[in-house]
């Protein structure tokens, strides 16, 4: 077995692919993956690869695919060769690959190296908990078709019994040169035959991926840590079948804080929620790259293009990565603080027409408004979400005055106080902490409004605090 060598080349081009299977939202873990695959591909000046994993039939969503697509975009991920985007080593889904999956799985049934497999679903089970009662934790394929003569072969055939095509797993063990990992050793006795066709007449998975890997050249195949056990399995095929082998590497998983893995039953895990709760693609993408990576120092903050010229696998870390809530909205405050004031009010009116709370098109009063809350507002927020509520209680808290009190509040004397509040605000540089509750109703006596201060305080005392609020 050749020995593997510890570190990339990175001045070689490399070829890196993601290989999804949409079969819902764009997962966060995911986006991390196709992140660390873009950014060695972009580093080396090499491929990034997009490739459709849509063999199980019975999980695989088409809009599934369209919005894991639109969510790399969002991220600034572009690929090289896709679906969409074609390339020498297609088709690029799984789906339009049977025939090269079926060439494969004949070469491997006429080198005896697989066989057809016919037992039911009831009997797999049976020899399983025989296993478990015999105290095996984790039971294999007992390789009971592994010798069926032919006469025996055909018998069952004449049942009806569907078959699957099982690959015969060779005695000894596989050493996994793996990149981030190091050598990890799979003892092949635990493994047992498994399944390369299923009864259906689909690929599995392992089959289908070691296959794909190797026919387009993949270099480095990188991937969630969960995949790991899946490589001896993988490397077994190509050996078998005298296939280029890729390098590997596995990334640690993300996990709650409370260890577990990361999923919704603990935090938002889809790209979709995070966007429709106000999280910018810039916040999110500086969070998950240091979800399992470290720049050497301690600098939070950087462009997709710095990434591509930095980022390496040596700086990988080895142990699973803890999700942060608070380090996002952090992250996610200090990327609102740089957007310009006309996106970010743009930003605003939108989630507030989503929230029923501002008429589409917004009027010019309404956009002035969102300017002056913005000044008041727009350093502390973290998400623009966050606004929602506040804005909610800025409109309860207003004061409907009944046409009647208007007439009255008409008055010379009151257009000559709210003319003197307006200006006394205007001319003051910083708000915060001044005693309002007192130098309003000052102003108002100059005005002999003594009793409709009343109303005037309520109103203006509620709205210029929260003003004053930076």
């Amino acid at each position: 077995m050749t020995k593997v060598e510890s570190h990339l080349d990175y001045s070689t081009p490399l070829r890196m692919r993601y290989a999804p299977s949409p079969t819902g939202q764009t997962h966060v873990g995911g986006v991390r993956t196709a992140l660390f695959n873009y950014l060695l591909a972009r580093r080396t000046g090499g491929a990034f690869v997009l490739r459709v994993e849509d063999t199980d039939e019975s999980r695989y969503r088409p809009e599934s695919e369209a919005t894991m697509m639109r969510d790399l975009r969002w991220f600034g991920l572009s690929w090289d060769e896709g679906p969409d985007a074609g390339g020498p080593y297609g088709p690029y889904r799984q789906s339009a690959r049977h025939d090269i999956y079926d060439k494969y799985a004949r070469q491997l049934l006429q080198n005896n190296q697989a066989y057809w497999c016919y037992c039911t679903p009831e009997e797999l089970e049976a020899d399983r908990e025989a296993q478990r009662a015999r105290g095996i934790q984790a039971p294999r394929y007992s390789g009971r078709c592994r010798n069926l003569s032919a006469q025996e072969s055909a018998a069952l055939q004449t049942e009806g019994r569907p078959k699957s095509l099982r690959f015969i797993v060779p005695p000894g063990e596989t050493t996994v040169h793996d990149l981030i990992k190091g050598e990890p050793h799979f003892d092949h006795h635990q493994i047992g035959d498994f399944v390369i066709v299923k009864s259906t007449g689909g690929p599995t998975y392992n089959f289908a991926a070691a296959v794909d890997d190797a026919l387009m050249n993949i270099d480095v195949v990188l991937r969630g840590d969960e995949h790991l056990s899946n490589t001896p399995v993988q490397l077994m095929l190509l050996r078998a079948l005298g296939l280029r082998e890729p390098l590997y590497a596995h990334v640690p998983l993300i996990l709650n804080e409370d260890q577990s893995k990361l999923s919704k039953r603990h935090n938002t895990v889809g790209v979709d929620e995070y966007r429709k709760e106000g999280v910018l693609a810039s916040a999110l993408l500086n969070h998950l790259v240091l979800l399992g990576w470290s720049p050497g120092d301690e600098r939070e903050d950087f462009t997709l293009d710095e990434l591509s010229k930095m980022f390496s696998l040596e700086r990988v870390h080895k142990s699973a990565a803890v999700y942060n809530a608070a380090r996002l909205r952090a992250f996610n405050q200090r990327e609102l603080r740089k957007l310009p004031r006309e996106e970010l009010s743009k930003m605003l009116a939108s989630a507030m027409q989503e929230n029923g709370l501002l008429e589409n098109p917004a009027p010019d009063a309404a956009i002035h408004w969102i300017d002056t809350f913005l000044d008041a507002y727009g350093e502390e927020l973290h998400t623009i979400a966050d606004a929602i509520p506040i804005v909610k209680s800025l409109r309860d808290e207003a004061i409907v005055i009944p046409a009647i009190e208007l007439e009255r509040l008409r008055s010379r004397e009151v257009l000559f106080f709210l003319d003197s509040v307006s200006q006394y605000v205007a001319s003051l540089s910083e708000l915060r902490g001044l005693p309002l509750n007192k130098t309003i109703p000052a102003i108002g006596e100059e005005f002999g409004l003594k009793k409709k201060m009343r109303i005037m305080q309520c109103a203006w005392r509620s709205q210029v605090r929260k003003v004053a609020r930076r």
